[in-house]
């Protein structure tokens, strides 16, 4: 398995900003039975736009929300190629430098063995750095 990204910020202005998300990725595994998905081989290319409102709170503190959207081009051996995507939501509590928590909601298309599946998706974070 392998994989990159690279992040450019597009437009920033005060709390306002907008960026952009190149990510590619592709791995090789072993033919098992098994009750996951687990492509012998395969390739994403995913392009992400994100737009992004800093509200401060007091102080280090602020809150964070996320509006991201991303295409991508996704290859799997024995299967071809096809495009998915994916659109989000999400709040990040900046509690201190060290501490923030996050959560979020989405829906994406994601290509599975050929098939497109649609799925809807929460999620939640806690970032605590220790140094």
């Amino acid at each position: 398995t392998a994989s990159g990204w690279l992040r450019q910020d597009l437009w920033r202005r005060d709390r306002w900003w907008f960026d952009t998300t190149l990510r590619g990725a592709t791995s090789r595994n072993e033919a098992v039975e098994v009750d996951y998905f687990n492509p012998l081989q395969d390739r994403n290319l995913e392009l992400e736009l994100a737009g992004r409102y800093r509200l401060p709170l007091d102080g280090r503190r602020s809150l964070l929300q996320s509006l991201t959207m991303s295409g991508n081009h996704y290859w799997q051996q024995g299967y071809g190629s096809d495009q998915g995507w994916q659109l989000s939501y999400r709040h990040d509590w900046i509690l201190s430098p060290a501490l923030s928590l996050g959560y979020g909601l989405g829906r994406r298309q994601a290509i599975y063995d050929g098939n497109p599946e649609f799925g809807n998706f929460i999620f939640a974070n806690l970032q605590w750095s220790f140094m």
